[in-house]
């Protein structure tokens, strides 16, 4: 049934349709529509040949009727992604003949049957659906099955020791996201077609068999998360001497665990296929084995938040597929390597909170994919190698902490991307370069506690995005100048001496209307009726301006606890230990929308952002997106739809009419959501090197959509998304997802205003997307709280 048939309802009025005029019909699919209604209370009589129920990715809500139980010829029951309620009833072990059960992302009750263990189910997906209870340990009984999915539920208890025994057929066995306590059953080690075990997020405890060599098919081994320790006969964590025979291990995930030993030699032995190795946060010491260089597939390697005191293994370098390196909040000791510079790809260094020492390796300015260096906390000594300042793509540089010397160079404005640059707490001197103010996306620039002379250049007032300054504790002199009144009237500049500047925060919040609007406007995206605690279009007309003073007591001297847990989506895109997988990617953008249709479309007073990015998208607890910072916003009077003004927007975000007319529209937002969209599916920043000239994002999008469905989207969409199309099983369904979401930014960023969809229309699209994603995504959903429409 093609995604195209609208809204049908399927309650009592349609039933005569089912019975008479479909009683011999035995399959019946209706995935990927906007179905709504409960099923028929009589479907047994209606429809009593029927051997296939597919109803995923609808809008159907209400219980499971009594006599759905009762399809004795029902084989395949998927009803997945919808909001069905109640329970699973008892009956279901009537279903005799029943194949794949799916029933996950609905809001169901009560416990997992325990007939399920009698049926001779291939697939059973009952994730994300909010069971509690018991799993029934007659689940893991079943012979004939393949996939067994319960992630993101409320399951307690434990494993059975026989766990294994009776499942010759499992290939894949989600468990993540639950309440599962107990060790991990030796008896695993039995089902020996298993490629995915996937138990994050529990409280195992005890050791992890060290059987695990016989599992010669395994992928992906997820255990992070749990209260896992190795076995007290060694130091070392034989978990890795068992995985040494896994040859096809791909992402072994081990982190946040209490381990407290070292990696044996052995760990070079471990697959050259893996590509992920997860293992920071769990108690980890001694020595990084050498062998690390052996393993030639890895492209991210976190080992940070341990206790390493070894020093950085040289062979890391020979590693050229390497795109992550996380080895901070460590005891690391010695100098940076050399070999390091031999990672042609690598995009992010962290060794930050470790104890090297030495000088920065000059080398690592020829890398030129390098987009985060975050080396502060050492007790690194000699001066910033020149070469640094000529990476033109870097995003992030923290030197801090350190024992650096010598001057910061003219070259620091050729950095035009960058958006944090924290010099500070070492030995600089010199005066502040005039070319600073060429680095016009920075956001956060620290270079306090030094001894810098001479005065703030002028330039300053050029860092239109500057949100965060610290030039505290230095020998700066002469005035403040005046082009800091450029960046914002919110500005605040604290004391200055007769020859030195002892204390100089420069502080972009834009609280003062945040606190009105921001703090009552956010979407959850399980409730699409966003009810307010405060009735935003009231409280506009009676706003009034707040004094330093107040928005210092209301934020608790701006506590970082007002701040979301999770920070920023930039953060999320191009920071360490941040990944985003395709279907949270799709939910950000989902919230992002909604709370734009609101803004746009839900008060009477319409509230224009005009600065929508990646960095005014804060993330909570939930990975629930958050749009915020309404510093710039333009409100709407009745009847109104355009106004001017002289504030800027960040460039590479605003629409052409916004830049070369200053016209605020809420088609600009609806622009600056078109770029969006392409930077979050493309991790690509509108303001790259590689979009100077006559290419823009925007052009370079459109080209790679108009050559074509194939190998074109692959090349334009970030390369963490996908593996290899003959090893990703949902190649085919991201690379679609993909095109569909660029298709609907291009939609967004029509040159002209009038042309551009609305934020209601965008919103209900991309959940259309993710209704399709979802549905033909089978295997392997992420996320602790996927959420629905």
């Amino acid at each position: 049934m093609g995604s195209n048939l609208g809204a049908i309802n399927l309650g009592a009025q349609n039933n005569a349709v089912l019975g008479a005029q479909q009683v011999l019909l035995q399959v019946t699919d209706f995935k990927n529509n906007s179905l709504s209604g409960s099923l028929p209370l009589d479907i047994q009589y209606d429809l009593p040949f029927l051997k296939e129920l597919r109803l995923d990715s609808n809008k159907l809500s209400g219980q499971f009727p009594p006599s759905l139980w009762e399809c004795k010829w029902l084989q395949i029951l998927s009803l997945e992604s919808n909001d069905f309620t109640g329970s699973i009833s008892n009956n279901i072990g009537n279903l005799t003949l029943l194949r794949e059960l799916g029933l996950a992302l609905n809001k169901l009750t009560g416990a997992l049957p325990k007939e399920i263990g009698n049926l001779n189910l291939e697939r059973l997906s009952v994730s994300f659906t909010g069971l509690t209870g018991l799993i029934p340990s007659q689940i893991f009984n079943i012979s004939t099955a393949r996939i067994i999915s319960l992630n993101g539920n409320q399951l307690s208890g434990h494993l059975p020791s026989s766990l294994g025994l009776w499942l010759p057929n499992l290939k894949e066995l989600y468990l993540g996201g639950n309440k599962l306590s107990g060790t991990i059953p030796s008896s695993i080690s039995n089902a020996s077609k298993l490629t995915i075990l996937f138990i994050t997020s529990n409280s195992f405890t005890g050791s992890i068999p060290n059987t695990l060599e016989n599992l010669r098919l395994l992928r992906r081994f997820s255990v992070s998360e749990n209260n896992l320790t190795r076995e007290s006969s060694s130091l070392e964590l034989n978990l890795i001497t068992s995985l040494a025979n896994c040859n096809n291990l791909k992402d072994l995930g081990i982190a946040w665990n209490q381990f407290n030993g070292i990696l044996p030699a052995s760990f070079g032995n471990l697959s050259t296929s893996l590509q992920q190795l997860e293992a920071f946060g769990c108690k980890l010491k001694g020595e990084i084995p050498i062998g690390i260089g052996n393993l030639s597939s890895l492209n991210v390697i976190s080992l940070d938040d341990n206790k390493f005191t070894s020093f950085i293994p040289a062979t890391i370098g020979r590693l050229e597929r390497l795109d992550r390196l996380y080895l901070e909040h460590n005891r690391l000791q010695g100098t940076i390597p050399n070999d390091l510079c031999m990672l042609k790809n690598l995009g992010d260094l962290y060794l930050s909170d470790n104890k090297l020492n030495g000088s920065i390796p000059t080398c690592l300015g020829e890398q030129k994919t390098l987009r985060h260096i975050y080396l502060e906390s050492n007790n690194l000594n000699s001066t910033i190698p020149l070469t640094l300042w000529s990476l033109r793509d870097l995003l992030g540089l923290n030197l801090s902490s350190n024992s650096l010397t010598g001057y910061i160079p003219l070259d620091i404005g050729n950095l035009r991307v960058i958006t944090e640059t924290d010099l500070s707490w070492n030995q600089l001197s010199g005066d502040i370069p005039s070319t600073i103010g060429g680095a016009q996306t920075l956001v956060t620039l620290s270079l306090a506690h030094n001894k810098l002379q001479g005065p703030i250049p002028q330039s300053v007032g050029k860092l239109i995005n500057l949100e965060f300054l610290d030039l505290s504790y230095n020998n700066l002199s002469r005035d403040i100048p005046q082009s800091l009144e450029v960046l914002s009237p919110a500005m605040q500049n604290y004391s200055q001496t007769k020859k030195s500047l002892d204390l100089l925060k420069y502080i972009l919040p834009s609280i003062a209307f945040a606190i009105l609007v921001a703090a009552f406007v956010w979407i959850r995206c399980r409730k699409v009726n966003m009810a307010l605690p405060i009735r935003v279009d009231s409280m506009i007309h009676s706003w009034r301006r707040f004094s330093y003073q107040e928005l210092v007591r209301a934020t608790n001297a701006f506590s970082e606890s007002k701040y979301m847990p999770n920070g920023s989506l930039q953060k999320w895109l191009y920071s360490h230990n941040n990944f985003l997988d395709v279907l949270q990617r799709l939910n950000i953008m989902i919230d992002v929308a909604l709370a734009m249709e609101h803004l746009h479309h839900g008060l009477t007073t319409p509230i224009v952002h005009c600065d929508l990015k990646p960095d005014n998208v804060l993330l909570d607890e939930d990975m629930v997106a958050h749009v915020g910072d309404f510093g710039i916003a333009k409100l709407f009077g009745e009847g109104e739809y355009i106004a001017q003004t002289k504030t800027l927007a960040t460039i590479g975000y605003m629409a052409p009419e916004y830049g070369m007319e200053g016209i605020v529209s809420t088609k600009g937002d609806v622009y600056s959501n078109g770029i969006m969209l392409m930077e979050v599916f493309t991790r690509k920043k509108p303001t790259g090197k590689m979009f100077e000239g006559e290419m823009s994002l925007k052009s370079w999008v459109s080209d790679m959509i108009l050559q074509g469905h194939g190998g074109s989207i692959l090349l334009a969409m970030d390369s963490n998304l996908i593996g290899s199309e003959s090893e990703d099983v949902n190649f085919t369904v991201k690379e679609q997802c993909v095109l569909l979401v660029l298709s609907l930014a291009m939609d967004c960023l029509k040159d002209q205003p009038n042309e551009r969809i609305n934020m209601k229309d965008a919103s209900a699209r991309l959940r259309k997307i993710r209704t399709v994603f979802l549905a033909n995504n089978g295997k392997g959903l992420k996320g602790k709280d996927i959420c629905q429409d």
